[in-house]
């Protein structure tokens, strides 16, 4: 990380060599990068172009999710998991309906703040994809995330490469280690998925006999199994399983989408109002926006409390420091309002409510990301009652 105008940047260097010229991955990450603002993507600051090298400057994330599985072993705590995955899903949906493809997704390339916040990162391989799809080189994904289409020598594939890798990060993420670790060549990576779903044939994969590097004899004959068998803590986990088992689909066209992953029941636990964040945060917006959903809230909340706040008036009328605070979830998130902002409501006297905003400013070492964190005030408001 590098000091610029104050502002902590990461920076990507690359070394032009004089008879090559600029690396075509580094022309592709910075031609989409450009082009992309989302609070789940890395944010390219600028890029820098000298005789000599190529330099990308990006905001700066202090680590990733590989660094971060590594300082949690045995697996991360469920709702981190639902929060991590949640919004990988919702950064491969906004790139996927841009018709980009990451293709190259693993734990190293998921970057994830001291907030909490996942972003997508390392673009090199990615590209645009037109409509309908073209045929591209089938050497991308590192191997243990690589989908087994492209693993047979498929080169005609969409959105679907990416979503294989969602399931394997998915698994790793849960199970605390990677779901498919080949350990020798394409054949054994095979080998350790066919193990799990099952060898496949033109029945359940129409069209795999055509694939350049399927050869039935060379493979096993397996028959699918539940993934809980394989990995047990799917089976600890509230529609876990079902989600994964939809990501990891040997027939390309059978796994589910990122915007259809994202309605999926495995979510419906999150703050109701989780979906409808803002790609982009600006914390200018929180005042307006909180007031809004502010106002909707307190006209039903007090019209429901009314003789509560009566008795208390009564009783307390002498008591003017009275603080009794009463939490109010996530109901306040709401578009312009990143998840990481809370609000509490507290009766400040008889006659007062004080509403209160904070931001989460904790660390990511507590069990789960939503406790024990602290807190600083950005927004106040007084209501009278």
């Amino acid at each position: 990380p590098k000091l610029v105008n104050g502002k902590l940047v990461a920076l990507k260097v690359i070394r032009l060599q004089e008879e090559e010229g600029t690396p075509f991955t580094a022309i592709r990450e910075a031609s989409l990068l450009k082009g992309l603002k989302h609070s789940n993507i890395v944010l390219l600051h600028d890029i820098i172009h000298t005789k000599e090298t190529l330099t990308l400057v990006f905001e700066y994330v202090h680590t990733d999710l590989c660094q971060y599985m590594d300082r949690h072993p045995g697996g991360l705590h469920p709702d981190n998991v639902k929060l991590f995955l949640y919004q990988l899903l919702r950064g491969l949906s906004y790139i996927h309906q841009r018709y980009i493809l990451h293709r190259d997704l693993k734990p190293q390339n998921l970057l994830i703040s001291d907030t909490g916040e996942l972003k997508l990162a390392d673009f090199g391989l990615a590209r645009a994809k037109s409509v309908p799809s073209h045929t591209y080189s089938n050497e991308v994904v590192t191997l243990w995330y690589r989908p087994p289409d492209v693993l047979l020598g498929s080169t005609d594939y969409s959105t679907c490469l990416d979503m294989w890798g969602v399931g394997c990060i998915f698994i790793e993420m849960i199970q605390g280690v990677a779901a498919f670790p080949g350990m020798k060549d394409i054949q054994d990576q095979l080998e350790r998925i066919f193990l799990v779903l099952g060898t496949p044939c033109e029945d359940t994969w129409p069209g795999v006999h055509s694939l350049p590097h399927f050869k039935p004899d060379s493979f096993t004959v397996y028959s699918s199994k539940k993934l809980r068998q394989a990995w047990n803590k799917l089976g600890y986990v509230d529609h876990a399983e079902e989600l994964a088992s939809r990501f990891l689909q040997c027939f390309p066209k059978n796994r589910l989408s990122a915007q259809a992953a994202l309605q999926h029941e495995y979510f419906s636990h999150l703050p109701p109002r989780l979906w409808e964040i803002s790609d982009m945060k600006n914390n200018k917006n929180v005042s307006l926006s909180l007031s809004l959903s502010v106002c909707i809230f307190l006209c039903l909340y007090l019209s429901h409390c009314l003789a509560l706040f009566v008795c208390l008036s009564l009783s307390l009328c002498l008591c003017l420091s009275l603080s009794l605070f009463i939490c109010i979830p996530t109901p306040f998130q709401c578009n312009g309002l990143p998840p990481s902002f809370y609000a509490f409501l507290h009766i400040s006297s008889p006659f007062s409510l004080t509403l209160r905003v904070y931001e989460n400013t904790g660390s990511e070492n507590t069990s789960t990301l939503l406790n024990a964190l602290q807190h600083k005030v950005v927004y106040e408001s007084i209501v009278l009652i």
